[in-house]
């Protein structure tokens, strides 16, 4: 049982409203179930410690995590995280790190990564994929920068190849290609793949090569006759003749002037102006393979000779001998010397006055007057070669033969050719990948470091690519 002691006490000031206050005294609360507990005050001081220690424990925890701290699970130990920056050209690919997609595109900055190795990919429609494996270091930002993204090649016009088609030779600035075809010489604009012109030669054609300017092509028939021809109407507009009807051995335009040819008989060497129509002697000797403004080539057996117009420069007694000698003038007093047929080059100093083998095999060699950089290549490999440093730096080597390299989309990848295959390496940057196009079947590509477009040789036709 319990009672109720009831009060009524009148309110004794004034207030707004008046009214009356009741007290209500219970006896006894055990009735109810509750009985006072004289430790409320410790449970409160309990509780309050509690979230205290918490607060303490927590916070800190909080701040270094905000500022970048993390608990290393595979290393066991406490790191500040660290981050990837990547850049990309063209911007706005997308970032995938470990196979996870983030949200962020190029440029972006990858944060709060622990210490450890990441394989990152980048993707953008239109473009090939590119992959690279990266280690992030504490408390630093790894780069991935200067990653130029290898655009999708689409196939422009093509034409088809001609019975009997000899390898083509692409004009200089790649706006026209030249086919030879028993005795008759075909010219095509590489824009539009249409025929330029046309000239049918009185007997089959030996070799053909175009001038520095791809104004026209210089032909050797078979009969030995040099002819120079219009590229643009396809007319013979002159024919080699040296004093004394001397005949020609050999012909090669120069190296650094439009309308200059120079033609070797068997006893000199003449300079022939197209322009002006006059011919003069340049070098008073015989067996010249090969002429420029300021030296000769002289070869017998395998011994070359370089000379000026006062003598002797310098001598190479295992030169082999070569037929289709390539003279590419790096500077005042170095020059290149190529022997594709022989898959020979050296390097000829004329300051010094020597000429050195540069590698026991070079295939091909791809590079312009004046530059640093070439692009050269052997059986199995591929390599960069910085000549002013002499710095060689190893792109691919393969079990594969490879057949042709060449620099192309600025210098920014290498296109080559196996088995057929076309493929494209990345020649800067932090990664090398390569890509195999979906092109077989290919006997010849020719690319201009400069163009984005590459000319395609196949068994039954020529065509672009568009990249």
């Amino acid at each position: 049982m319990f009672s109720f002691h009831v009060s009524i006490i009148p309110e004794q000031k004034k207030v707004y409203r008046k009214e009356a206050l009741i007290f209500i005294k219970v006896d006894n609360f055990s009735n109810f179930g509750y009985t006072p507990s004289i430790m409320t005050m410790v449970r409160r001081r309990v509780i309050l410690l509690t979230f205290v220690v918490a607060y303490c424990i927590i916070a800190p925890l909080l701040i270094f995590y905000a500022i970048g701290w993390r608990y290393n699970f595979h290393n066991n130990h406490i790191e500040h995280v660290g981050a990837i920056l990547i850049e990309t050209n063209p911007r706005g690919a997308t970032v995938y790190l470990n196979g996870q997609q983030r949200a962020a595109q190029t440029p972006a900055t990858i944060k709060n990564l622990l210490s450890d190795k990441y394989s990152v990919k980048l993707s953008k429609q239109g473009y090939y994929s590119w992959m690279t494996t990266i280690s992030v270091t504490s408390s630093e930002t790894s780069r991935i920068t200067n990653v130029s993204l290898l655009p999708e090649p689409h196939t422009d016009q093509a034409i088809a190849a001609p019975a009997g088609i000899n390898p083509f030779m692409i004009s200089p600035d790649m706006s026209m290609f030249a086919l030879m075809v028993d005795n008759s010489i075909e010219i095509f604009s590489t824009n539009v793949m249409q025929r330029v012109s046309h000239n049918q030669t009185q007997s089959k054609i030996r070799s053909i090569s175009w001038s520095r300017n791809s104004a026209s092509i210089l032909a050797e028939l078979e009969s030995g006759i040099f002819i120079v021809i219009d590229a643009n109407t396809g007319l013979i507009t002159s024919q080699l003749e040296l004093p004394a009807n001397e005949p020609v051995k050999h012909a090669e335009w120069s190296n650094s002037e439009n309308e200059i040819i120079f033609a070797s008989s068997e006893t000199a060497t003449y300079r022939i102006n197209l322009f002006q129509k006059t011919t003069t002697k340049r070098f008073d000797a015989d067996q010249i393979i090969y002429a420029t403004d300021l030296y000769a080539f002289q070869q017998s057996d395998n011994r070359i000779n370089i000379l000026n117009s006062t003598g002797l420069l310098a001598t190479n007694t295992s030169f082999p001998f070569c037929t289709d000698l390539q003279v590419i003038d790096y500077s005042s007093t170095v020059s290149l010397i190529f022997c594709p047929s022989n898959s020979k080059l050296y390097i000829f100093n004329s300051a010094e006055k020597t000429l050195e083998q540069f590698e026991t095999e070079v295939r091909g060699i791809d590079i312009q007057a004046g530059e640093d950089d070439a692009i050269y290549f052997n059986k199995h490999e591929i390599f960069k070669w910085n000549i002013q440093t002499n710095k060689k730096e190893l792109l691919l080597r393969t079990s594969y033969e490879i057949t042709s390299a060449n620099s192309f989309l600025d210098k920014k990848y290498v296109l080559f050719v196996q088995n057929g295959i076309i493929r494209a390496i990345q020649a800067e940057g932090p990664e090398r990948n390569s890509y195999d196009l979906p092109y077989s079947n290919t006997l010849q590509v020719f690319a201009n470091s400069s163009a984005s477009n590459v000319l395609v040789r196949e068994a039954e036709q020529i065509y672009t690519l568009q990249f």
